[in-house]
C-alpha cells in the first residue's frame, strides 16, 4: 500500500524462454534482483509518474528455459534446445538456483504406445529418436528432438497411418 506496508498474497513472475528475452527487460529485472532486500522494489519511469513499486516479501521470479541461461554451446547442451541466446551475466549471477532436465525415455515411450497403440511403430519411433540424439551427441546435427516433437510425430501418424511420413511432416515439412 502507499505506507509501505506489506498486502496481500505473494505473486509468481514466470519468465518462459528467457534467454530470449528483451535486453531492456533483462535490465529491469537485473535491478530488481540486485538487492539483498526480501521486497524487490521497482521505480518506474518518470513518464510513469516515477511511483515506487514494492513486492510482497514472498514474491518470486522463475526463470524458464532450455540452456540454463548460457546459450547452447556443445553438441550435448544443443540435444535439449535450438536456442543459442544467452542471459547477460550479471542477470545470470543472480539467480539463485538452477535445475537442469533432460528427456524422459520412459515417459516418451508411455506417450507413443498410449498414442499410437502399435508396438512395432512406437519401437521404430523409438529407434528414430535414439538414431537423432545419437548424431546430436555426435555433433552431427544441431536441432533436438523434443518429446513435444514425438507427440506431433505420434498425432501426424494418426492422420497419415504411416511412421515415415509422420516423421517428415514433423521434421522436414
Amino acid at each position: 500500500n502507499e505506507k509501505g506496508e506489506e498486502v496481500g498474497k505473494p505473486g509468481l513472475l514466470f519468465l518462459d524462454e528467457a534467454p530470449a528475452m528483451n535486453p531492456h527487460v533483462a535490465i529491469v529485472l537485473n535491478r530488481l534482483l540486485e538487492s539483498d532486500d526480501a521486497r524487490r522494489t521497482l521505480v518506474c519511469p518518470d513518464w510513469e509518474g516515477g511511483k515506487v513499486i514494492r513486492s510482497h516479501s514472498k514474491f518470486r521470479i522463475i526463470f524458464a528455459g532450455n540452456n540454463i541461461g548460457r546459450g547452447a554451446n556443445t553438441a550435448a547442451e544443443s540435444m535439449h534446445t535450438a536456442q543459442t541466446d544467452a542471459l547477460d551475466l550479471s542477470l545470470s549471477a543472480r539467480i539463485g538456483a538452477t535445475f537442469e532436465f533432460g528427456y524422459d525415455r520412459n515417459v516418451e515411450k508411455a506417450i507413443l504406445t498410449e498414442k499410437i497403440g502399435d508396438d512395432k511403430v512406437v519401437d521404430k519411433l523409438l529407434n528414430f529418436r535414439n538414431a537423432i540424439r545419437d548424431f546430436i551427441r555426435q555433433g552431427k546435427l544441431q536441432t533436438p528432438l523434443s518429446t513435444g516433437s514425438l507427440i506431433q510425430i505420434a498425432d501426424l501418424f494418426l492422420i497419415f497411418k504411416s511412421p515415415h511420413r509422420a516423421i517428415y511432416y514433423a521434421c522436414m515439412a
